[in-house]
């Protein structure tokens, strides 16, 4: 962990990648004086704030207000550069954690922000307002509840990194060397929901935030582990009451 003008440096490469069934075996403990946009270069990581869990990856960012105490934990060989705006500069009260989709206009703000050497404080202070706009429209994020046990959180984080996977409760429970009754009974107990509905509420979410990129509901629907667009779109209106569509009104190909 370094310091590059003025950004924290995550780097974890090198680190032991079978993290599936264990917690990383790092973490970083923070709160700052002022807000703060987590970044990811590359990989991915969770982020703690008060028992909730929330992903950073190169699709979404994550708007985390001043004084919020939070947990960094990165994924093995991930580069994270956490962002930082004055509580003065940004203005606006904002008190809510936000998951931001990096549209191309959020990647501009993340392009103005990593260089501050090479903008103007007018560019940097546009870019800020663009930033506002966005995190005061945005939902709030909504991380789902994570299992207490070891065994069971290293599943929950497995299948929130790969929202696609195919494998089955059975078959992530031998993964995790435990029976499958009993990692059903921790994320009953420790989530309040199923072992189906708790993959169903991370997919979903992912889902929403790669619709709010501009991905088209096709792609969107493969990528969180649905074959058929159909199915994926019921399931999408059952969790959020609105098609996906409404997110995403014209396809723009499967980028």
């Amino acid at each position: 962990m370094g310091w590059t003008s003025g950004l924290r440096v995550l780097d974890t490469a090198g680190t032991d990648p079978a993290f599936f069934a264990e917690p990383p075996r790092e973490s970083w403990g923070y709160a700052h004086e002022g807000h703060e946009l987590t970044w990811v270069i590359s990989g991915g990581a969770t982020l703690v704030l008060d028992g909730a869990h929330f992903r950073v990856d190169p699709e979404r960012a994550l708007w985390i207000p001043a004084g919020l105490a939070h947990e960094v934990r990165p994924d093995p060989g991930s580069l994270l550069l956490p962002l930082y705006i004055t509580v003065a500069e940004f203005g606006a009260r904002e008190t809510r954690v936000r998951s931001i989709a990096r549209t191309p206009e959020i990647e501009e703000v993340g392009r103005v922000l990593l260089q501050p050497g090479l903008t103007t404080a007018t560019e940097r202070a546009a870019k800020i307002a663009l930033l506002r706009r966005c995190v005061c429209a945005e939902a709030p994020a909504s991380g789902p509840r994570y299992p207490a046990d070891p065994r069971a959180l290293g599943v929950a984080r497995s299948l929130a990194a790969f929202p696609a996977s195919p494998l089955s409760m059975e078959q992530w429970a031998r993964r995790a060397a435990i029976s499958a009754r009993t990692l059903q009974r921790h994320f009953v107990e420790e989530t309040g929901c199923t072992f189906g509905q708790w993959r169903t509420h991370v997919r979903m979410a992912a889902a929403s935030d790669l619709l709010r990129a501009g991905h088209s509901v096709a792609y969107v629907a493969v990528q969180v582990g649905y074959t058929n667009p159909p199915a994926f779109s019921t399931a999408f209106g059952r969790e959020f009451g609105m098609p996906p569509s409404a997110l995403h009104p014209e396809p723009v190909g499967t980028r």
